[in-house]
């Protein structure tokens, strides 16, 4: 984004405890990672690497307002960006960065 561009700093939030199952329990659909949560199994530090901010294919940005909140008169209202042609679907990743790995499958879930 032009804020990272700017110099703004991303920040990374590392979570433990034992009610994070809105985060990465196994949800309506019963296919999240985890069926209880166990904050005793989290590691007291990490280490967070060769990450990447992109952005998301398909979605526009919001109209930034000056200031004041009000549209500037003399600029043309924004328009959305065209939706991009269809193609091929990319697998669904799994969780974990550790290639190999299945968030379903390792000690984090109770």
């Amino acid at each position: 984004t032009q804020a990272l561009a700017d110099g703004m700093t991303p920040i990374l939030s590392y979570w433990s405890n034992n009610n994070m199952r809105w985060l990465d329990g196994e949800g309506a659909d019963h296919q999240g990672p985890c069926h209880r949560d166990s904050a005793a199994k989290c590691s007291d530090h990490v280490m967070l690497y060769d990450f990447s901010v992109e952005d998301i294919e398909g979605q526009s940005l919001p109209e930034i307002l000056p200031a004041d909140g009000l549209p500037d008169a003399a600029a043309p209202a924004a328009q959305p960006a065209p939706a991009p042609a269809p193609g091929p679907q990319e697998p669904p990743c799994d969780c974990s960065w550790i290639p190999d790995d299945d968030c379903k499958s390792n000690d984090f879930c109770a």
